[in-house]
C-alpha cells in the first residue's frame, strides 16, 4: 500500500523504517489451541478446589456439587470444540435468484455437470456436496419417507446401486428405473448423477427429504482445508417449500463462506429481497461461526454479456431490497468477481475429456470472445475487485495475468479460457481464503467456547447465589429473632431475680442464716454460751474467778471456732442458693425460647 501511494503521490512520500509481521494463521491457531487447553485445565483445578472445602451445611454442599457439574460440562464443551475442529472443513454456500447460474457455477468448479441446470426454478432441494474419504465410493444420500437411503457407484458395473433404503417403495422403484435407464444408455458417471439428481429434485418434500448429499471429488480440496458445497433453491421461487429449504440451509451453516451469485441485470428484485431477509435472520440467530456478509464473495455471472465499461459500472452498484433500505449490499465494499460459468465449464470439460459437442462449441467460441483484447467482452477477471484494497486487487490481477501468460506459453488453451472466464480467480480466492478462514474460524470457535463457558459459569454462580439468598435471609431472620428472644428472656429473668441494692430480702437472709433471729441464736448465742461455760468458775459456790492468760487464749479460740463454723456454713448455703438461682435463670430463658413459635 505504501508503494502504491508513493507511486501515485507527487508531493509527499512515505518512508517505511520498520515493519511488524503478524504470525500466520497456523501459528495463531496453535497458540489459541493451547489457550483452550489451558483454560480447560484451569477450570478443572478450580473445580477440584470445591471438594477441598469442609462443607457441613447440606444446602451449601448441594450448591457446590451443582456448580462442579456445570464446570465439568463446560470443560467437556471446550475439549469437544477443540476435537471437533480437526477436520478443517469450510462450507461454501451458493445462494441467489433462480437462473443466476448457481448450479452452473458449481458444476464449473467441480469440472463435471452433476447438478441440474435450468432457466426455471429447478433446484427444489438443497444439494450438499463433499469429497469422499480415501477408499470411499461416490454416493448419493437422501431420505425416502423418512427412511435413510443411499445409492453407491459400482466401478465394475459402471452404474449406481442401492446400498440403503426401504425394501419396497414406489419411490424406490421409480429411482431404480432411472438408474437402469442411464446404465443402459452407457452414460458416464457424472451424467448418471445428473439424471438421478434431476429425478430426485422433482419429488415432493414428503417423498424425498429436502437435503440430498452427494459424495463427489471437489478439486479445491487440499490437506489444509476440505470444502462442503451447498447449492440452495432460487430465492425468488414461488414455492413455499423452496423458501423454507433456503432458510434452513442458511441457518445450518457452520464455518461457511457465502457465495452470492447474481446476474448483471439482477441486482434488484423480489428474489434478492428474500435472500437479504434470510441472511439478516441467519445473522441474528447464529454466532460468527455461521453466515457473515463480511467474509462473503459476490459473483456476477454471465459477465461475458457485458462490456468492460459496463462491468466497471457494476462495481459501484448495490444489491437492494425493495421493502427495506437497511437491507442492501454495496458491491464496492465486497470481494467481487466477474465470471462466465458457461465458458468456464466448457474449458474444464475439455480438460477432463468429457466435453459434449455443445461444450466444444462454447469452448471454441470462448477462445474468440474472451481471449482477444479487441473484443469488448473479453477478460472477465480484469474488473474483479477486492473491496477497497487496491493492493489486494492489483495482486489478484497480476496473478491472473501471470497464470494466463504461462498457460498461453504452454499452449494450454483450456486453462487459458478458464482464466479469461474468471473461474480461475474465484477458485484461487476460495482456496486461499478457505485455508485462512478455516484456521481463523477454528481459532475463534475455541476462544468463543472459552468465553461462553466463563459467561455460563458466572451466570450459574449468580443463579446459585440468588436461589440461596432467600434461605440465607431466612436463617439471618431466625438468628435475629433468637438473639432478641434470649436478650428479652435474660432481662426478664434477671429482673425477677435481682436483689434490691437497699436491703437483702429477709427470705434470702434466712437461707444464708444471716437474719437477726438466726444470728442471735448462732453466732451471738453460741459465743455467749461458750464463754460463759469457760469463764464461769466454781469455787465452793463463790462464783467467777480471775481470768488468766490461758483463759484469754481459750476465749479467742472459741470465737475463731464459732466464726469458722459460721463462715463454712455460709459458703455452703451460698453455693446452694446460687446454683438454685442459676438453674432457675437458665430454665426461665429456655422456656422463653421454646415457647417462641417463630424460631425453628
Amino acid at each position: 500500500m505504501v508503494d502504491l501511494y508513493n507511486a501515485q503521490s507527487k508531493k509527499c512520500k512515505i518512508n517505511l523504517t520498520s515493519l511488524t509481521e503478524l504470525p500466520d494463521m497456523a501459528t495463531t491457531y496453535s497458540e489459541v489451541k493451547k489457550y483452550g487447553e489451558q483454560a480447560a485445565s484451569i477450570l478443572a483445578s478450580h473445580r477440584q478446589k470445591l471438594y477441598e472445602v469442609d462443607l457441613e451445611n447440606n444446602q451449601v454442599k448441594q450448591s457446590a456439587d451443582s456448580f462442579a457439574r456445570q464446570i465439568h460440562e463446560e470443560i467437556q464443551n471446550i475439549k469437544s470444540k477443540i476435537d471437533s475442529l480437526s477436520d478443517n472443513r469450510v462450507s461454501l454456500c451458493f445462494a441467489g435468484v433462480y437462473s443466476a447460474g448457481k448450479s452452473a457455477l458449481i458444476n464449473a468448479i467441480l469440472g463435471y455437470r452433476i447438478l441440474p441446470e435450468s432457466i426455471k426454478s429447478e433446484t427444489a432441494k438443497m444439494f450438499k456436496i463433499c469429497s469422499p474419504k480415501p477408499g470411499e465410493n461416490v454416493k448419493i444420500g437422501f431420505s425416502i419417507f423418512g427412511i435413510t437411503s443411499e445409492i453407491e457407484w459400482n466401478s465394475a458395473a459402471q452404474c449406481f446401486e442401492f446400498s440403503k433404503g426401504p425394501a419396497e417403495s414406489t419411490v424406490r422403484t421409480e429411482i431404480q428405473q432411472v438408474m437402469n435407464d442411464v446404465k443402459e444408455s452407457r452414460s458416464k458417471q457424472h451424467e448418471q448423477i445428473y439424471k438421478i439428481l434431476q429425478h430426485l429434485n422433482g419429488h415432493q418434500d414428503g417423498e424425498i427429504a429436502s437435503e440430498i448429499t452427494i459424495l463427489f471429488p471437489i478439486p479445491l480440496d487440499s490437506e489444509k482445508v476440505q470444502f462442503v458445497i451447498y447449492d440452495t433453491p432460487g430465492t425468488d421461487s414461488n414455492y413455499r417449500e423452496h423458501q423454507q429449504i433456503l432458510g434452513e440451509a442458511l441457518e445450518e451453516q457452520s464455518q461457511s463462506i457465502l457465495i452470492f451469485v447474481v446476474k448483471p441485470d439482477g441486482l434488484e428484485g423480489e428474489g434478492n429481497n428474500v435472500l437479504l431477509d434470510h441472511l439478516r435472520k441467519a445473522e441474528e440467530n447464529s454466532s460468527k461461526t455461521s453466515i457473515d456478509l463480511g467474509r462473503s464473495l459476490f459473483v456476477i455471472n454471465k459477465a461475458n454479456t457485458q462490456t468492460a465499461d459496463a462491468r466497471c459500472i457494476l462495481q459501484q452498484q448495490t444489491i437492494k431490497s425493495k421493502d427495506d433500505d437497511t437491507l442492501s449490499i454495496k458491491l464496492s465494499d465486497k470481494k467481487l468477481f466477474f465470471i462466465s460459468a458457461r465458458y468456464g465449464y466448457a474449458a474444464k470439460a475439455v480438460t477432463n475429456g468429457i466435453a459434449t459437442d455443445e461444450d466444444r462449441g462454447f469452448f471454441e467460441a470462448g477462445k474468440v470472445t474472451l481471449e482477444m483484447d479487441v473484443v469488448p467482452t473479453s477478460f472477465c477477471y480484469r474488473q474483479n475487485r477486492c473491496a477497497t484494497s487496491e493492493n489486494a486487487t492489483g495482486k489478484m490481477l497480476e496473478k491472473c495475468d501471470s497464470a494466463l501468460a504461462e498457460a498461453k506459453g504452454n499452449g494450454d488453451e483450456p486453462v487459458a479460457l478458464s482464466i479469461c472466464a474468471g473461474l480461475y480467480a474465484l477458485e484461487q480466492e476460495i482456496m486461499q481464503y478457505g485455508e485462512k478462514y478455516a484456521t481463523a474460524v477454528k481459532a475463534f470457535a475455541i476462544i468463543d467456547s472459552v468465553d461462553r463457558a466463563l459467561a455460563k459459569l458466572a451466570n450459574r454462580a449468580k443463579s446459585l447465589k440468588d436461589s440461596n439468598q432467600e434461605q440465607i435471609s431466612g436463617i439471618q431472620r431466625n438468628i435475629d429473632q433468637l438473639n432478641d428472644t434470649i436478650t428479652a428472656a435474660i432481662a426478664e429473668a434477671y429482673g425477677a431475680m435481682r436483689m434490691s441494692s437497699d436491703a437483702i430480702p429477709i427470705s434470702t437472709l434466712k437461707e444464708l442464716k444471716l437474719d437477726p433471729e438466726t444470728l442471735n441464736g448462732t453466732i451471738v448465742g453460741h459465743t455467749k454460751d461458750a464463754l460463759k461455760r469457760r469463764l464461769k468458775g466454781w469455787f465452793f459456790g463463790l462464783g467467777r474467778v480471775e481470768v488468766k492468760d490461758k483463759d484469754k487464749k481459750a476465749v479467742r479460740s472459741i470465737i475463731d471456732s464459732v466464726f469458722k463454723d459460721f463462715t463454712d456454713n455460709f459458703r455452703s448455703f451460698r453455693q446452694k442458693l446460687l446454683e438454685q438461682q442459676r438453674d432457675s435463670f437458665m430454665a426461665a430463658v429456655q422456656k422463653a425460647i421454646s415457647e417462641n413459635g417463630e424460631i425453628s
